[in-house]
């Protein structure tokens, strides 16, 4: 990939002088860290760690308990779909075990008929893996190049036969976002669903949720909460009832055995796809960590990372380094992609001083989140002129 050579925008955005979160507030995370490592594993907030404990409680307290732990699980789900702007989320979100869970459930619904699956070329695994045990008569993947102009190519690739869409808003790979609305246009035309796996833009970036008909995500990155949670959002508007059910005691209205004859009915909505007992740990964890949450507007998280993102990208620029991520903030989420054919090797000695950075596929990547603030960018500027071969 070349390196980038489009103008800053950072003159656009705040200066994000100090974090949003301070280090004290999480786990893990003293003075002295510079954690870049939120789009791989974020740091755990504290208050994940009391919403455990209250967890455990509840569980520990019978039938009464169970109802709470059951309330729990509706009010995370409701409070996630206003976060995201997710509409109906009380029927329309279902909770998954990850975003691979989510994936495979997505694609056999949209394997119930045939046509191509479109796919870019360095998409994250799940996605086009989701589609592999698929007869190629079901659906056919059809790979697009990567890169600048990427919205254009698949978009010039969609067509009668195509099926559906599947994307990420941001890339894991490179840290570029995609312009949704003009590829919903062009799905929307011929019939087509469009997929979007948001794991790299929820909670750090806002979406158009009302251009994707459907979303997948984990909720260990950005979104700041535990392993074990992912979800799937199905746009009834768009697609009508998901046609899938993941049969189990948790997932159905009605069961019963009458005249040898098994009989039962899903219940309404993407709630049919949850079979058995969500990860309560992992969802009050999630609640507790909207609430804290809720009084700072996404848009403001947004701002925050894109102009850290901004600023690092814009020196590295300048000091002649290469970038896989555009410089243009609406053409990138808060994660910096810079190629580095030993990034393994130089990750552990940002490690060893205290810079924990993502390192894999040939890269090392660099996201900026709510506990970030403007001296990370200045130690890890120092840093890689440092350490970069």
């Amino acid at each position: 990939m070349a390196m980038s050579v489009f103008p800053t925008e950072v003159g656009a955005l705040p200066t994000a002088a100090t974090a949003l979160l301070a280090h004290t507030e999480f786990v893990g995370l003293p003075e002295g860290v510079c954690h870049l490592y939120a789009g791989g594993e974020a740091p755990v907030l504290r208050v994940a760690l009391d919403a455990l404990a209250d967890y455990a409680a509840d569980k520990s307290a019978g039938g009464p308990g169970r109802r709470r732990m059951e309330e729990r699980v509706e009010a995370t789900r409701v409070a996630l779909g206003r976060r995201l702007g997710l509409p109906y989320a009380e029927k329309r979100l279902g909770f998954t075990a990850s975003v691979s869970h989510a994936m495979d459930l997505a694609a056999r619904a949209l394997m119930r008929a045939p046509g191509e699956i479109i796919v870019l070329e360095d998409e994250f695994p799940s996605l086009p893996l989701a589609f592999a045990g698929y007869p190629t008569e079901g659906g056919v993947l059809r790979w697009i190049r990567s890169g600048e102009g990427s919205e254009e190519r698949l978009i010039a690739a969609i067509g009668r036969r195509t099926r559906a869409v599947c994307v990420s808003h941001v890339s894991f790979l490179t840290g570029r976002r995609l312009d949704l609305a003009p590829l919903a246009a062009a799905c929307r035309a011929v019939g087509a669903a469009l997929l979007v796996d948001v794991s790299h833009s929820a909670g750090v970036i806002e979406f158009p949720a009302h251009c994707c008909d459907i979303i997948v995500s984990c909720t260990h990155k950005f979104l700041l909460g535990l392993h074990g949670a992912g979800f799937l959002y199905w746009n009834e508007e768009r697609l009508g009832p998901c046609p899938i059910a993941a049969p189990g005691w948790n997932s159905v209205a009605c069961y019963r055995i009458a005249e040898g004859r098994l009989d039962w009915a899903p219940r309404d909505g993407v709630a049919a796809i949850e079979a058995g007992n969500p990860n309560f740990g992992s969802l009050y964890a999630l609640k507790a960590v909207l609430d804290r949450l809720d009084d700072t507007p996404l848009a403001a998280i947004q701002s925050h990372a894109l102009a850290l993102a901004g600023q690092l990208k814009a020196t590295l620029h300048a000091r002649g380094i290469a970038l896989w991520t555009p410089m243009q903030s609406g053409q990138a989420g808060s994660s910096v992609a810079i190629p580095c054919a030993e990034a393994g090797t130089v990750a552990a000695r940002l490690a060893d001083e205290g810079l924990l950075v993502a390192a894999s596929d040939g890269r090392l990547r660099l996201s900026f989140h709510v506990h970030n603030a403007r001296d990370d960018v200045d130690r890890a500027a120092a840093a890689l002129a440092s350490v970069m071969p």
